[in-house]
């Protein structure tokens, strides 16, 4: 497999992966009180987030960071989730 290929198909896991964590934390969200999704919101970011598993990910397919960003896919995963929450948290309106 050559480098790009396995970059991309890196990036392809990264994305399948940060959509279902976005779904698992959206049927948290509208199944628990605010307080109790904001600490479950936590320990799943702790554990799948950058700090996680997505390392491990980002390290076994050996993405760089590059020009001093994280890599964050296509916007459909994790750090869509997060602002989600984040409106919660202000009271806002969901998306």
């Amino acid at each position: 497999m050559q480098r790009e290929e396995h970059e991309q198909l890196g990036r392809e896991v990264l994305d399948i992966y940060g959509a279902v964590c976005n779904r698992v934390l959206r049927m948290a969200e509208a199944a628990l009180p605010a307080t109790q999704f904001k600490a479950f919101r936590r320990l799943v970011l702790d554990e799948f987030g950058e700090q996680g598993a997505q390392k491990q990910v980002k390290r076994l397919f050996r993405l760089n960071t590059g020009y001093g960003q994280e890599w964050q896919g296509d916007g459909q995963g994790v750090e869509r989730a997060g602002a989600s929450a984040k409106e919660r948290e202000r009271g806002g309106d969901h998306e």
